[in-house]
């Protein structure tokens, strides 16, 4: 190898290692395009070689392409996305995060099969860093490799396709600029903090905090860890650049925190308010730590579950672990070397899994730690676990015990035991759920053994490299199964999305099914559906209080999975309430091809249908923009412009959102905007010819743009300072 490229082969084997897990998705042989499985627009689905779904949850549509091509849409309009027209009745768009809007990856959103290249560059960023950070602990270059690919394919990212995701990749590039922190305080170098602070930034950026928090209580741990191991003045400074580390990285990610801060003043944040603080998964979901298909593929057999626990299973867990790893990481806790490290790693890991899995001192413990209580922890946290176990067999490389393998092999019958024989009794007709769940158990105790076997019988070069090999195929067989799920090919009706483009114009439309949320920000026409967390709190009032009684305001999708009437109940409210629906300028409603309204509903036209949707327009929407006055003439070009004209002074009343942010603009003056009634815009407009414009810019922009200028300059002004010293040497 080239000593100039010391890293050159273990990258290109990452890369590789990628490319061969996701080359279903780049070679086009099945299309996990969500606008197939969640639009509601598609037609002739050829379905995947398996049953079921190749991720678990629906936001990788609802939220990360919808909301994402939303957010590279305003940028390649010339405009910052801070807001977003498309979802209710407006609503922060880069504040509400599950956009990723200010994000630099995000713009692969705006590309077709851009959400297949968006996770495979942050699978192979997450494997790079990973195999860095171990290198950096001083394991030698294979298990660091075996550790970076097992990161890069982990569990969730397997699993999820969505923004939950996102902030994996900087993880271990966070834990690596702890490491270099560490030596550079042992060493009394005065840099070594400027990768804490950009790898904080860019997971906040990445749009999920949830996920970017509990990877945080992982550094905390690791910080401890190794200050635990420095004395005096080392010990110090180590802290001392952490946390100067930190501040500069919520600095520079002043952009994005600042108006996800000030959204969540006017937000529901649903069960974000301490619901989930004593939530954890059933007994059910612990064989799939281990044996992720012990119940077959991704929903594939919950319709066979009378008792809809699977279903319950699946929409919760967050990953699993590879028995490979898990085996290594075993072994890793009883090396000597970095013993302070290992012990914190082993106890994040007790804790985590004592909480996910309801240990009730667990739970008590990490619900003590502020923020802890008001996360869905048993789903987000199987990142910063994965992390953990596979440093710690990173480690386990070098002390290997052939007892702690038999061991895991007991665990992993005891756990299918317990959870998974009782489950699958359940599951009376199902196709091959024992096949699966002998294949699962097969397969994890074959890796079990083979490592053991490697870890005893074989030595030096060969050992790593075999035990290396069975790392990297256990990670890659294991997030290829769910891609066999994927849609082989699809076609997509977009025309009702043709013709609500062409006649909606500034009013909006509601949808019983079809064109999903929040799928109206995808193609840019206006939809009062939601699916996202948070939502403006007035918006949510109102849906209960004057749209849907029945319905989760969070998930005001036009249906309700939990009512077997499902959309007959959403229709019957809908005709229930017409008039609130007209209040906030909806024209037309979405319904399922075919679909009728009582004859009671004579008042709504039928405009529109197709094989996949009818569309009926409602009498009397109230119009976008409107005067108080009857004699003013009103000329709306777009949402953000409307030229008035009228003989005198009159209240214009604009159909967005009021929201602190907004301004409006006339003759060169600017507005005072108020909020009108419940909900809406107001303004005062003098008499006469105005052309009025508006725009929305997050309250405390001043503040945020100065606080992401002091980051900046402290990383320059560290990197400078640094180059100096290295200099003086």
């Amino acid at each position: 190898m080239d000593a100039r490229w010391p890293h050159a082969f273990p990258v290109a084997l990452i890369i590789g290692a990628v490319a061969l897990a996701n080359a279903l998705y780049l070679s086009g042989t099945v299309d996990p395009n969500p606008l197939y499985q969640q639009s509601g627009l598609a037609t002739r689905l050829q379905p995947g070689w398996l049953p079921g779904l190749d991720t678990i949850d629906p936001n990788a549509g609802f939220n990360s392409q919808a909301l994402g091509r939303r957010a590279v849409l305003e940028w390649l309009r010339g405009r910052v996305p801070w807001w977003n027209a498309y979802e209710g009745i407006g609503a922060p768009l880069a504040g509400g995060m599950n956009s990723a809007a200010l994000f630099p990856l995000v713009a692969l959103m705006g590309f077709p099969s851009g959400q297949v290249t968006f996770f495979a560059v942050l699978e192979t960023v997450a494997g790079i860093a990973t195999y860095l950070l171990l290198l950096r602990l001083s394991v030698s270059r294979a298990p660091a490799l075996a550790g970076g690919i097992a990161f890069a394919l982990n569990g969730t990212f397997a699993w999820f396709r969505y923004v939950a995701s996102n902030p994996i990749a900087f993880l271990p590039l966070l834990l690596l600029g702890v490491e270099r922190a560490c030596e550079a305080a042992d060493r009394e170098r005065r840099s070594g903090f400027g990768l804490v602070a950009v790898a904080l930034a860019l997971s906040l950026y990445a749009g999920f905090p949830e996920t970017a928090f509990l990877d945080g209580l992982l550094a905390v741990t690791w910080v401890i860890a190794r200050a635990a191991s420095l004395r005096g003045a080392s010990r110090t400074r180590f802290l001392a650049k952490v946390a100067g580390g930190g501040v500069t990285g919520v600095l520079l990610a002043a952009p994005i925190v600042v108006p996800f801060l000030d959204y969540l003043v006017y937000a529901d944040i649903g069960g974000h308010t301490g619901a989930f603080a004593n939530v954890h998964l059933q007994t059910e979901a612990l064989p799939m730590l281990l044996l992720p298909y012990v119940y077959g593929p991704i929903f594939g057999f919950t319709a066979y579950d009378r008792t809809s626990t699977l279903t319950s299973v699946w929409s919760n867990v967050g990953g699993y672990l590879t028995t490979s790893v898990a085996t290594l990481a075993l072994i890793g806790m009883l090396g000597r070397r970095l013993r302070p490290l290992r012990v914190g790693l082993v106890l994040w890991i007790a804790v985590a899994l004592g909480k996910t899995y309801g240990i009730t001192a667990a739970t008590l413990l990490l619900n003590l730690v502020p923020g802890v209580s008001v996360t869905a922890f048993y789903r987000y946290v199987w990142l910063s676990l994965t992390m953990a176990v596979v440093v710690l067999a990173s480690l386990g490389f070098e002390d290997i015990v052939i007892a702690v393998a038999v061991g895991l092999a007991a665990l992993v019958t005891a756990a299918f035991r317990i959870g998974a024989i009782p489950e699958l009794a359940r599951l009376v007709g199902a196709p091959h759920r024992h096949a699966w769940a002998l294949a699962s158990t097969a397969w994890a105790g074959a890796l079990v053994v083979a490592v053991g076997t490697a870890a005893l019988l074989l030595r030096g070069g060969l050992r790593t490299a075999l035990i290396t090999s069975l790392v990297m195929l256990d990670a890659t067989t294991l997030l290829i199964v769910p891609e066999l799920s994927a849609p082989r090919a699809a076609t997509l009706d977009v025309a009702p999305v043709t013709f609500l483009r062409s006649h909606v114009g500034t009013s909006r439309f509601y949808t019983l099914g079809p064109i999903q949320p929040n799928y109206g920000s995808y193609f840019g026409i206006a939809s009062i559906n939601v699916n996202d967390t948070p939502i403006p709190r007035a918006w949510s009032s109102y849906i209960v209080d004057k749209l849907d009684p029945g319905a989760v305001p969070l998930i005001f999708t036009g249906t309700r999975p939990q009512d077997p009437r499902t959309r007959p109940a959403a229709a019957e409210a809908f005709l229930e309430h017409l008039v609130s629906y007209q209040e906030v300028a909806v024209k037309y409603v979405v319904a399922p091809a075919g679909f009728t309204f009582p004859p009671v509903s004579e008042s709504l036209r039928l405009v529109f249908s197709d094989a996949v949707a009818t569309i009926f327009e409602l009498p009397h929407p109230r119009p976008y923009f409107e005067a108080s006055v009857g004699e003013c003439t009103l000329e709306p070009a777009g949402r953000e412009r409307v030229r008035t004209s009228c003989p005198r002074a009159f209240t214009l009343v604009r159909r967005e959102l009021f929201m602190p942010g907004w301004k409006a603009f006339a003759d060169g003056e600017t507005l005072r905007v108020e909020k009108g009634g419940e909900l809406f815009q107001a303004v005062e407009i003098p008499a006469g010819t105005h052309v009025v414009r508006y725009r929305y810019v997050p309250p405390y922009f001043g503040a945020m743009l100065l606080a992401f200028a002091s980051g900046v300059l402290v990383l320059v002004f560290a990197e400078a300072r640094h180059r100096r010293t290295l200099a003086a040497l």
